[in-house]
């Protein structure tokens, strides 16, 4: 089952992503999924992450249009280097 939290934007994706979907950092990861972990406590990770913490940069309007994308609107720029970073990665 897959469930997404929202959080409101933080200043860098105000105009952008509002709501926000919520992004755990890294290091409450084990927290999250801790099945004997407290509610109250996890509530309390629901928060945006801090604009220091993202990037923000335009794309092309084709990557939400689903059934439309193609490889090279997700290769061009910068999206396309980070893509590239992850195949080197998993290679």
């Amino acid at each position: 089952m897959f469930h997404s939290h929202l959080s409101p934007p933080n200043a860098l994706m105000a105009k952008i992503h509002n709501p926000l979907p919520v992004i755990l950092p890294v290091e409450v990861r084990d927290q999250w999924l801790d099945p004997a972990a407290d509610g109250v406590e996890l509530r309390g990770l629901l928060v945006p992450l801090p604009a220091q913490e993202l990037e923000a940069y335009e794309v092309s309007k084709f990557v939400n249009c689903h059934g439309t994308i193609r490889r090279s609107v997700c290769e061009t720029g910068r999206v396309g280097r980070r893509i590239e970073a992850l195949r080197n990665v998993t290679a």
